[in-house]
């Protein structure tokens, strides 16, 4: 890999409040009393139903969603199969009563749905514990497409850049075959006769500087932006906003 390209060849220590964290539960007690056992050690989000949870997930970046099951107007499952298809990067964690276990297990086994589920009344330890599972994968998985996205903008360099470089050197060498002329027909001009002016030499090496120039300057430009794309700690990708762990996400104030 190239020095341009150079990421971090370890995996560093997680800032779990760096990864936010949405919890949808039409119940306010079980919002507070969540937030008041985990804003501690994580960035807590929190919201009253399904809908209400997708127009914050809209606004804000997160990297966990924890959802009630039992909910008027949309379930939990309703809610985290919305959530799956607008922000499938997303861990989806479900918190269900132990009457919907069967269905929740059905869930988890049939597919990606939900990274787990938790039941209801939940234990602190295992949950923290949960949470912090499914940030790490959140964080591994999203490491891991930012290391295969600068891996891919390092071949389009290796691939593109010499074929870059050879048409600056063919501008360059067509500028240099034109100003060489230039002497021998500014020895041969006389101001006293302008009739004597070469004026198709003159007309023909302007158009060539200006389209050599303005080739020149496009590939530059281009050099500029594949060496810029190939930085590992980039920008992520969340409608033009920072993805969680990378300092994004609005910290607006959490409720209590």
């Amino acid at each position: 890999m190239t020095r341009a390209c150079r990421g971090r060849s370890r995996l560093e220590p997680i800032d779990y409040k760096a990864y936010p964290i949405l919890f949808v539960d039409d119940e306010s007690e079980n919002l507070d009393i969540f937030s008041i056992n985990f804003r501690d050690t994580f960035t807590i989000r929190t919201a009253q139903s399904g809908p209400e949870g997708l127009a914050l997930l809209a606004r804000e970046s997160v990297a966990l969603v924890l959802s009630d099951q039992r909910m008027p107007d949309m379930s939990g499952i309703q809610f985290l199969h919305e959530v799956q298809r607008r922000h499938p990067d997303i861990v989806r964690v479900l918190v269900t009563a132990y009457s919907d276990l069967d269905f929740a297990s059905e869930e988890t086994a049939a597919g990606p749905l939900l990274y787990g589920y938790v039941l209801k009344p939940w234990e602190g330890k295992l949950l923290r514990m949960l949470l912090m599972r499914g940030i790490e994968q959140f964080h591994l998985v999203s490491t891991l497409k930012r290391l295969q996205a600068a891996s891919t903008a390092q071949h389009s360099f290796s691939d593109r850049a010499p074929e870059m470089v050879r048409e600056i050197e063919r501008a360059l060498a067509a500028l240099r075959s034109y100003l060489e002329k230039i002497p021998k027909n500014i020895a041969v001009l006389r101001l006293s006769d302008p009739g004597g002016l070469d004026h198709a030499f003159w007309a023909k090496a302007g158009t060539l500087c200006r389209q050599e120039l303005t080739r020149i300057r496009s590939r530059v430009a281009e050099l500029y932006n594949l060496g810029a794309s190939c930085r590992v700690d980039g920008k992520a990708h969340q409608d033009g906003e920072n993805a969680p762990g990378e300092g994004g996400g609005r910290r607006d104030r959490e409720r209590p």
